[in-house]
């Protein structure tokens, strides 16, 4: 039961890193794959970029959008400190009353991603599954994991933000 759990999250967590990163390439077309990310500059703030990441949207794009930051962008809100050495978002990410941010641990580095997640078409073909294989004569089981997935997102309609390290 336990490695069968195992390769079920394995599995799900390369499904995310292709919605998110992938290239096309035998999995499906990532959220970021073309994006050219916003421009922002080396004094910026994590808060800066997630407000210009979020801005650079069109006005159909921001309908129902979120900002998903990295947990190293959530790291940095919650750590910043004011003029009197006071930590004011360690109780959590700011509230906007424009749209919601929230903290996707998929995300690499200090990746910003903007967009409602809608506009991402994800076509099932096979669904998700774990199987083993038992032989009694090598006294061996096999585990395996498969799924067939495609996918693309809406062009136009997500903003990025990174890191050269992200790149």
């Amino acid at each position: 039961s336990f490695i069968l759990d195992e390769l079920n999250n394995k599995m799900g967590k390369a499904l995310i890193n292709a919605v998110t990163y992938g290239d096309g390439s035998n999995k499906p077309t990532g959220v970021t794959h073309g994006l050219t990310p916003v421009t922002t500059e080396a004094t910026d703030t994590a808060i800066d970029k997630v407000i210009k990441t979020y801005a650079s949207l069109s006005d159909d794009a921001k309908i129902g959008a979120k900002v998903y930051i990295s947990n190293d962008v959530n790291i940095e809100i919650v750590s910043y400190k004011d003029q009197n050495g006071n930590y004011p978002f360690l109780a959590g990410i700011p509230r906007t009353s424009g749209f919601q941010i929230e903290v996707d641990p998929y995300l690499k580095n200090d990746d910003i991603l903007a967009g409602n997640m809608r506009n991402y078409i994800l076509n099932e073909i096979t669904p998700m599954r774990v199987d083993k294989e038992r032989t009694v004569k090598g006294r061996k089981t096999l585990y395996g994991g498969y799924a067939i997935y495609d996918g693309k997102a809406r062009p136009g309609y997500f903003a990025l933000s990174q890191t050269v390290e992200s790149v």
